[in-house]
C-alpha cells in the first residue's frame, strides 16, 4: 500500500511539472453557449496546444461531437478536465456553481486560477466572444489578444 501511495504522489508530481511546463485551460461547462464560444476562442487565438484545452459538461454527447470537431480534449467530469489545469472557466448557470464547486474539490492545483463567467445576454455573444476571453489569452500567451 505504501509502494502504491508513494507511487502515486510521483506521478501527481510528475503531472504538475508537465502542466506547468505547457498551459492547460479547462472549460466547465462547454456545453452550453457561453462555454461553446470560450472554447471556440481560445481554440482560434492558437495561445496553445488544442489538445490542452479540456472540455466538460453535463451533456456529454454533444460536447464530444463538438470536442472532436474542434480538436480539443473531452474529459468524463469536471475534475478529470481541471486537474493539471493553470486556468479552470466555469461556465455554468448559477445554480449549477455549487455542484461543480463540489465535484472539484481536491482536483484543482494550488496555483490555479478559476475564473466564473456571468452568462451575458445572447445580443452581446453573437459579434464577439465573451470580454473575458482576451484578457485569458493574454495572460497564457504572453502577448495581447485582439477580440
Amino acid at each position: 500500500v505504501r509502494d502504491h501511495q508513494h507511487a502515486s504522489a510521483r506521478t501527481e508530481q510528475r503531472l504538475t511539472r508537465a502542466a506547468l511546463a505547457e498551459p492547460c485551460v479547462a472549460v466547465i461547462g462547454a456545453g452550453g453557449y457561453v462555454g461553446r464560444r470560450v472554447v471556440a476562442a481560445l481554440a482560434a487565438a492558437a495561445v496553445l496546444p488544442l489538445r490542452n484545452i479540456r472540455v466538460a459538461s453535463r451533456t456529454t454527447e454533444p460536447l464530444a461531437q463538438a470536442a472532436a470537431r474542434l480538436g480539443v480534449t473531452c474529459c468524463g467530469s469536471n475534475a478529470e478536465a481541471a486537474a493539471c489545469c493553470q486556468v479552470v472557466v466555469l461556465s455554468l448557470r448559477a445554480v449549477h456553481l455549487a455542484a461543480a464547486a463540489r465535484s472539484l474539490a481536491g482536483a484543482l492545483l494550488p496555483e490555479a486560477l478559476v475564473v466564473s463567467m456571468v452568462p451575458l445576454p445572447p445580443l452581446l455573444l453573437r459579434s464577439s466572444p465573451p470580454p473575458l476571453v482576451p484578457r485569458l489569452i493574454t495572460r497564457l500567451s504572453g502577448r495581447r489578444a485582439v477580440a
